[in-house]
């Protein structure tokens, strides 16, 4: 089973080249969200990792890390 990496990031050459690099070792999965209600509508899938921009269009990434923490203290 992979290793499940979310990432969020709002500037989409920046956010490629985190998946690319990333996706280099062949046991990580990873996915790239622009924006912070697309990945808390996709929590439940249970990432082992976030990578979070903290400076997003639509909230704060403080806020963000905070509703991640809500769902899963982990």
């Amino acid at each position: 089973m992979p290793f499940r990496i979310f990432v969020v990031e709002d500037d989409p050459w920046y956010g490629e080249f985190l998946r690319y690099q990333l996706t280099l070792n062949p046991d990580y999965e990873v996915e790239v969200f622009p924006e912070a209600g697309k990945l808390l509508n996709q929590l439940h899938r249970q990432p082992d990792a976030i990578c979070l921009d903290f400076s997003l269009p639509d909230m704060p990434g403080s806020r963000l890390l905070q509703k991640i923490k809500e769902y899963n203290p982990d």
